[in-house]
């Protein structure tokens, strides 16, 4: 609410002073903050299955190495590291 309170006065004094400078500058703005929010949305989704596919491989790891006797005796390395690599 504050920050759109700021841009509005800063758009008017810039009027003020010159209406053409005004114009330019929010002709060239405009984009970039709409190009910005729209990047930053997919940017926030691809961070979140990033972030989601990394805690994925790390639970198969810290399991895999927590548990490296079970797997040892039931001879389930191999199927382990599939999951592993499938994961990543």
């Amino acid at each position: 609410m504050q920050a759109g309170a700021v841009c509005i006065g800063a758009i008017v004094i810039l009027f003020i002073y010159d209406w053409r400078m005004a114009l330019i500058i929010i002709v060239v703005i405009a984009p970039q903050v709409a190009a910005t929010r729209v990047s930053s949305h997919y940017l926030m989704n691809y961070m979140v299955q990033y972030q989601k596919a990394k805690g994925d491989m790390s639970n198969i790891g810290t399991e895999s190495l927590s548990n490296i006797r079970t797997v040892k005796a039931f001879g389930d390395e191999e199927m382990t590291c599939l999951k592993f690599e499938k994961a990543s």
